[in-house]
């Protein structure tokens, strides 16, 4: 539908629109078992047959097919086989263990198309930096050398070598840094706990000496008001709350001593 607006919007002449062919670029790590066609998607209702479009595709499976044996041809879209054949050749690898050792034949063969067909852009460029993009990242590293040692303007990816080690030397400084951040504030939090039930004890303690400094005062004045009344101070030594020398204070207060 894309195609066909564009069509129209830069008006072409004629009334007919071009001729699309969908073709569909299978490269799963296994056989593609679903159907070259969009009406198998589609629910049908019985008698409706005729009134659902049928987009039908060409589906390559680059499972069946191996890419380096596509015969050299003249230029054309691709700018001859050569393209092709690298394009394929990492679509098909990108994501299976084995894309390493068929990285040296795509670097060969696009050095060599390159050559003979005199490519207006590096096309081997755009392709190893797709494959990068989706390769294994922990075989990045190795990726990268045999590049540099096979490509004939490989010294470049030696670079990315040092920033990928650079950026993991950061990365893993970062973390690190992170990590003692997050232990500080767990220490902090802790910290700040203690504080908290420091502060609650002090509290509570404060609160029951101002509970034990008021049952002492009123113990005073009930000392004082039996004095008063007439009680033997004898009897008054007898009460144990408190002790022999503040029940004789108050005797000496209330005497007047």
């Amino acid at each position: 539908m894309e195609i066909w607006e564009q069509h129209e919007k830069q008006k072409w002449p004629g009334k007919l629109l071009p001729l699309v062919i969908p073709i569909v670029v299978c490269h799963c790590n296994g056989i593609c078992n679903f159907d070259n066609s969009m009406k198998e998607m589609v629910a049908i209702i019985n008698g409706t047959e005729k009134m659902v479009p049928d987009f039908c595709f060409l589906k390559l499976d680059l499972w069946f097919l191996e890419p380096v044996q596509i015969e050299d041809g003249t230029d054309g879209y691709w700018g001859g086989k050569g393209k092709l054949k690298v394009f394929l050749l990492a679509l098909k690898h990108s994501r299976r263990p084995e894309v390493l050792s068929v990285l040296h034949r795509i670097i060969r063969i696009a050095e060599e198309a390159r050559e003979s067909q005199k490519w207006d852009y590096d096309y081997l460029d755009v392709v190893l930096l797709y494959l990068g993009s989706v390769i294994d990242e922990n075989l990045y590293e190795q990726y990268c050398r045999i590049i540099a040692q096979e490509h004939s303007g490989g010294e470049k990816y030696m670079g990315t070598i040092a920033d990928k080690l650079r950026r993991e030397e950061r990365l893993k400084r970062e973390t690190i840094e992170r990590e003692l951040r997050k232990e500080i504030e767990q220490k902090n939090t802790e910290l700040r706990h203690k504080d908290f039930e420091l502060e609650k004890e002090k509290a509570e303690l404060e609160k029951k000496e101002t509970e034990l400094e008021k049952k002492d005062e009123q113990l005073h004045q009930i000392i004082q008001l039996m004095l008063k009344k007439g009680v033997d101070p004898q009897s008054i030594r007898k009460i144990r709350s408190l002790s022999d020398e503040e029940i004789e204070q108050i005797i000496k207060e209330v005497n007047g001593s």
